[in-house]
């Protein structure tokens, strides 16, 4: 697609926050959605959020791929999370915490506030 691994696929500035970027590639697409961002105490960019869901098409079927992307300060990959269904990414970025729809429907929000480190696993991510 033209860009490496390491960089976002959408503008990570601060007018495009909310806003999703549709591509079209031989064998799919890719939607991706940009958060926002997660600051420290003192203001300064500790990560940048992406969501993103890939479908690839495999016969006549099409295989999805949904993750949350962390991008450091210089906006390369800091972390990927990987869920199973692009229900279960967060919805909604607001002061350091992620909305969740919560797929096991107990709750109807899931909430995660994030700090100085990312944690290993984000529910039911892999």
């Amino acid at each position: 697609m033209g860009q490496s691994n390491d960089s976002p696929n959408i503008d990570l500035n601060q007018q495009n926050i909310g806003k999703s970027l549709f591509k079209k590639f031989k064998g799919g697409d890719l939607k991706s959605t940009y958060l926002g961002k997660i600051s420290d105490k003192g203001g300064k960019v500790r990560f940048y959020v992406v969501t993103e869901f890939r479908r690839l098409r495999a016969a006549i079927v099409y295989h999805g791929k949904s993750k949350l992307i962390f991008y450091n300060s210089s906006k390369k990959v800091n972390a990927q999370y990987h869920f199973d269904m692009p229900e279960e990414l967060p919805f909604r970025l607001e002061s350091n915490t992620l909305y969740f729809h919560d797929s096991n429907e107990k709750l109807s929000l899931l909430t995660l506030q994030i700090g100085e480190q990312l944690p290993k696993r984000i529910f039911n991510s892999y």
